[in-house]
Formats: C-alpha cells, sequence, structure tokens
C-alpha cells in the first residue's frame, strides 16, 4: 500500500519537473478601459472585482445604538401605569452622562427602570450638551427637548452638523415622540 502511494507521487513528480523544464513564460496585464462612473475607484480586468466609493453619511447628531429601549408594553405589565409623567435630563456626550430625574412620577421602580434604559443609550458625534425627555405613559407620549444640544464643529469639506428629529433623539415602541420644551 505504501509503495503504490510513494510510486504515484514519484509519477507524478515527474510529470511535473519534465513538463516544466527549460520553459519560459509572460504574463500579461490587461488593464481596463477607462471608468466612466465616477464614483468607482478600480474596476477588475474581468469585471470580477469592482470597488465602489461610498461617501459618508451626513453628520447629524441622533441616537446611534442603545441596548434597550422604552417600551409601553413592558411598562404597562410590570410597573402598571404611573399618575404624572416622569421628567429625565441627561449629559450627552456620545454617551449618556448623570441622568437625573427632574420630576418624578410616584412610582419609583418605574423611575428607576427609565433611568436605567437611558444610560445604555449612545449619541453620534455632531453634538454635545443637556436633552431632557418627559415619558408621559397615560398619554402614550414621549416629548423631547433637544434645546440644549449644541452642535459639534463643521469637519473642513463637509456639510455643517444637524441635529435629527425627536424621533432619532430616543427609542422607545408605543409611544408617540414628539418634540416639545419642558
Amino acid at each position: 500500500m505504501k509503495r503504490e502511494r510513494v510510486l504515484i507521487l514519484l509519477l507524478l513528480l515527474a510529470i511535473l519537473a519534465f513538463s516544466c523544464g527549460n520553459k519560459v513564460g509572460e504574463t500579461v496585464i490587461n488593464v481596463p478601459n477607462p471608468i466612466e462612473d465616477k464614483d468607482k475607484i478600480f474596476r477588475g480586468g474581468y469585471g470580477l472585482v469592482e470597488i465602489v466609493y461610498t461617501p459618508p453619511p451626513p453628520p447629524i447628531f441622533e441616537l446611534n445604538n442603545y441596548v434597550e429601549a422604552l417600551d409601553f408594553e413592558k411598562i404597562r405589565k410590570e410597573y402598571g401605569i404611573p399618575d404624572k409623567p416622569v421628567i429625565v435630563e441627561y449629559t450627552v456626550d456620545l454617551t449618556v452622562m448623570a441622568p437625573v430625574i427632574q420630576a418624578k412620577s410616584g412610582n419609583s421602580r418605574f423611575d428607576n427602570y427609565v433611568l436605567d434604559v437611558v444610560k445604555n443609550w449612545g449619541y453620534t458625534r455632531y453634538g454635545r450638551g443637556v436633552l431632557k425627555i418627559a415619558i408621559d405613559v397615560p398619554k402614550r407620549k414621549v416629548i423631547v427637548d433637544g434645546s440644549g444640544i449644541k452642535k459639534a464643529e463643521p469637519e473642513p469639506g463637509r456639510p455643517e452638523p444637524t441635529i435629527a428629529p425627536a424621533r432619532n433623539l430616543v427609542k422607545a415602541f408605543g409611544f408617540n415622540i414628539v418634540e416639545g420644551r419642558l
């Protein structure tokens, strides 16, 4: 068994050695035609490789990532419907820093739930400042006050940053999200 495998291997090596001996090769590179589309940086000769330039997204201050969202059904089942809205004020600098309850709802478990949810939100780098939100569970409404947000300095060659609408500044399911003053 071993002898047969060794003989087959030697036969393959001999065929390879005789077929490649004393030969000189030449490499030809086909350059593709000029690219008509300005967004394409490189296109392979046979169309197998294509790199397309995608411009960066516009500079908008908005909620970038979150671990948990305010969920009306979870609030209703676990905490009940609080009588008064809770107002939370927090500083934004990429992440939420120092969230503080400005007006309590009367249900401390619900207030702590709101603080825990808000602590895990992250925002884009195009703004910093104080953001206030009011969660009014009986009316199924979240009021967002983004008047304390200062836009970041524009980068060279890019447009000036903007602040997203109220719907993109918080994450809440089962609520109407509106902009207002608090």
